[in-house]
C-alpha cells in the first residue's frame, strides 16, 4: 500500500488530532475507522498502531478502527 492510498484512506474514514502527552509535547494522532478489518491490519503492518473494535450497543455492523501514535 503507497502512501498515497493511505492519504485517501484517512481523508475519508479518519482524522488527524493532536494529543497531549504526559512530556511537554503534544503529538499527531491518527485514526482510520472502518469495517472492513483486512484492511486496516494491513495498514497496521505497514505503517504500525494499533487495531481495536468498537461497537454500540444493538449495533449489526461492528466498525473497526486503527490509531497509530508516534510521537
Amino acid at each position: 500500500m503507497n502512501i498515497a492510498y493511505l492519504a485517501g484512506i484517512v481523508d475519508g474514514e479518519g482524522n488527524v488530532r493532536t494529543a497531549p502527552s504526559c512530556y511537554k509535547y503534544e503529538y499527531a494522532r491518527i485514526t482510520v475507522t472502518n469495517t472492513h478489518k483486512p484492511l486496516l491490519d494491513a495498514i497496521q503492518k505497514q505503517y504500525g498502531g494499533s487495531v481495536t473494535q468498537h461497537s454500540k450497543a444493538g449495533d449489526v455492523n461492528k466498525g473497526s478502527g486503527i490509531t497509530s501514535t508516534k510521537p
